[in-house]
């Protein structure tokens, strides 16, 4: 939570005048690694309470990471074809490349980990939903960004201020909610704030297509 937070006012620094260069990149990923870094070494704590696995029971358990894949093949199939159709539509009818970004890619590109996401908390595998929602946005800002930085992208008409001031607010207003949830051992709590959540997300996209209610 600590890196993604620093991640993200980084961003909002360095896209301040609506465009990312190459030497932006470059300090992303380097604020990243010594992010990392000193996370590994003054906060994180190795664990070795986890159950090793032997050579074995990976053997036994091939026909699991043949599904494994099958499925990751097929999500990605599906999001592709999803968010290709969606990108058509939406620029039929006029609607900015970053609305689009911010909404149907977004939806679309998350697919898999909602999908991910609703089979651990079936599971009850919690754990494994808060690293997902975690490293996917770390890896967003940090990686994704970057790379783009790096391959000279120049953006047709700069970003302004005011939509990357809302969004940056939405994102961290969503982190301190999620931060509340994961650390809240109050079921009904959790649940109203998660509903309040999934209410705000909602408006946010209307505001993106300035649609009045």
């Amino acid at each position: 939570m600590f890196i993604l937070i620093i991640i993200s006012i980084l961003v909002f620094l360095i896209l301040k005048d609506g465009t990312i260069s190459v030497n932006d990149s470059i300090l992303l990923i380097i604020s990243f690694f010594i992010l990392v870094f000193l996370y590994k070494k003054f906060v994180y704590q190795d664990s070795k309470n986890y159950k090793k696995v032997n050579s074995e029971d990976l053997k036994s358990n091939a026909r699991v990471f043949a599904n494994l894949i099958f499925g990751l093949l097929t999500l990605l199939v599906g999001t592709e074809l999803l968010l290709n159709s969606s990108i058509i539509v939406a620029k039929h009818y006029g609607i900015s490349n970053y609305v689009i970004g911010l909404s149907i890619t977004a939806i679309g590109s998350s697919i898999p980990e909602l999908a991910s996401s609703i089979e651990s908390a079936r599971k009850k595998n919690v754990d494994f939903i808060i690293g997902n929602i975690l490293g996917s946005n770390i890896f967003n800002f940090a990686i994704v960004i970057s790379l783009a930085g790096l391959f000279a992208l120049e953006l047709p008409k700069p970003l302004y201020i005011t939509d990357l001031l809302r969004d940056i607010i939405m994102i961290l207003i969503t982190m301190v909610c999620f931060y509340i949830i994961i650390k809240n051992h109050n079921y009904l709590f959790s649940k109203i704030l998660c509903t309040l959540l999934l209410g705000l997300f909602t408006m946010y996209q209307i505001s993106l297509y300035g649609i009045s209610l």
